[in-house]
């Protein structure tokens, strides 16, 4: 008759050193990958705010709030994310 009420093996709470390799191999990716993407977003606000410069040749004063608004945004957002990135890397 077999044995049914087998408990399951413990769970190695170390994984092996290859496993641990490549997860901080895919942590570092997905890090670079973050400050790529972080990048292309603060460029992006940038060429906006370049865009609503040029409005302001043809209207009022407003779409260089607006732009200056736009860029004082996404700079102040780099440096929030960038001081918090170094303190958790820090931990």
């Amino acid at each position: 008759m077999p044995d049914t009420d087998r408990t399951p093996a413990p769970a190695d709470p170390a994984p092996p050193e290859s496993q641990r390799r490549l997860l901080e191999s895919i942590s570092r990716r997905v890090q670079g990958l973050t400050v790529a993407v972080v990048l292309m977003a603060l460029i992006l606000f940038l060429l906006t705010a370049a865009d609503f410069g040029k409005i302001v040749e043809y209207h009022a004063f407003e779409p260089a709030l607006v732009a200056s608004t736009a860029v004082g945004t996404a700079v102040l957002g780099f440096l929030v994310g960038l001081g918090v990135g170094l303190l958790v890397r820090r931990k």
